[in-house]
Formats: structure tokens, sequence, C-alpha cells
């Protein structure tokens, strides 16, 4: 079967079990798929390729959500998106396609 030109899993863990996977398979990473995590876990970045991933600020995240709920138990009632940018992070398990 034809494969993807991608895999963006979940988390980081499902990306390096999807990578074991493709490699027993045969197929090359990133030759044959790119593969991409997500959280940036320490790991990804000795795996064999190193793991492309996704960065969050989860530090950032998590005093956001304090401060918001404190606002709120204050009685704070008004309705708020928050948003906490990540970053991509290029490691070996993507082609390059430029």
């Amino acid at each position: 079967k034809e494969l993807p030109a991608a895999f963006f899993a979940d988390n980081d863990e499902i990306a390096m079990g999807a990578m074991r996977a493709i490699k027993e398979k045969g197929y090359r990473i990133p030759a044959d798929i790119s593969i991409i995590g997500f959280d940036d876990i320490a790991f990804g970045a000795i795996s064999n390729p190193t793991l492309s991933t996704v960065h969050v600020y989860k530090q950032e995240m998590g005093r956001a959500a304090v401060k918001r709920l404190r606002e709120m138990m204050a009685g704070d009632t008004v309705f708020q998106k928050i948003q906490i940018c990540e970053r991509f992070i290029e490691r070996e398990s993507v082609k390059d396609l430029r």
C-alpha cells in the first residue's frame, strides 16, 4: 500500500511507537514517511531518527490556568479565550521538501 506523506501523532510516545512499527515493516523514516510528535519529551531528541515534535509550554499553560481559576473564584464570570503559542522543533524524522 502507498503510505501517506506524514504521520502526526497525538504525543511523542505514540510517534516513537509508530516509528518502530514503520521501521519493522521495512520503511525508512523520513525517506518513505515523515513522523511528527507532540510534547517534546526528552527521548525524542535521542530516538533514531531524532523525532520532530511540537513543543508545548506547559508551565505557562499551568500558570495561566491557575491565574484564571483565581479570577473566577473571585467572581469574574467573563468568558475568556487564552492562547499559549507552541513551537515546532524540526529534527531528523521529517523529510526536507525544499
